[in-house]
């Protein structure tokens, strides 16, 4: 992952005054990433936009995979404290 361009992408973001941000969406990276990767993308946008908008911004989470296990276990991460909401694609195919 390259947080520095995340940073900068979440900053011009941020400063455009966005109302929410969808991370991992269904044309993302969200089949794809690892579980470690998935957290940690979560937590370091959540840490920023925290930082920069004093919690402001609603930031959502994608979920889904191509198992029903790990939809499950990334439903269960991006609903832990901090994150408002969470978005479930359709079963990919």
């Amino acid at each position: 992952m390259d947080y520095p361009a995340l940073d900068q992408l979440l900053q011009r973001l941020l400063n455009a005054g966005v109302e929410a941000l969808v991370l991992l969406g269904t044309t993302g990276e969200s089949p794809t990433v690892t579980p470690d990767e998935f957290s940690a993308i979560i937590e370091h946008t959540l840490a920023q936009v925290q930082a920069r908008s004093q919690g402001q911004v609603t930031v959502l989470a994608g979920i889904g995979t191509n198992d029903t296990r790990s939809s499950i276990a990334q439903a269960r991460t991006a609903g832990n404290p901090g994150r408002r909401r969470s978005a479930a694609g359709l079963p990919l195919l």
